[in-house]
């Protein structure tokens, strides 16, 4: 039996935060076509239509975090970007990642925590 009270795993919680990443910069183009409203969307259809299949490597409690965790980042972008429009900023129009795959792996690599 384990003792564990802190059940933040900061190795999980990056690995997962790596995998979201690079699935949703793997399907950006399929991402970028779909339409999402101010509000974000209530449903998980883009991670069942587009990203799933990413993650069946993993185990069902992983995916079901990694699922939850690309429905907030959604849901919290859409809102956060309307409320940037409407406020008058547009630094965000472009909506595609102009980093090559170097720039990519180097900014992963600095997620990824030390050993």
């Amino acid at each position: 039996m384990h003792n564990i009270k802190n059940y933040l795993n900061i190795n999980l919680t990056v690995m997962l935060l790596q995998r979201v990443l690079l699935a949703i910069v793997s399907k950006k183009f399929e991402l970028g076509q779909s339409e999402v409203s101010r509000y974000g969307v209530c449903d998980d259809f883009l991670y069942s239509e587009y990203l799933a299949d990413d993650f069946e490597d993993l185990n069902q409690v992983e995916r079901l975090a990694i699922m939850q965790i690309i429905r907030t980042t959604i849901n919290s972008s859409a809102q956060c970007y309307f409320k940037l429009l409407d406020d008058g900023e547009y630094q965000y129009d472009d909506f595609g990642i102009d980093m090559d795959s170097s720039e990519l792996d180097d900014f992963i690599e600095q997620l990824t925590p030390e050993d």
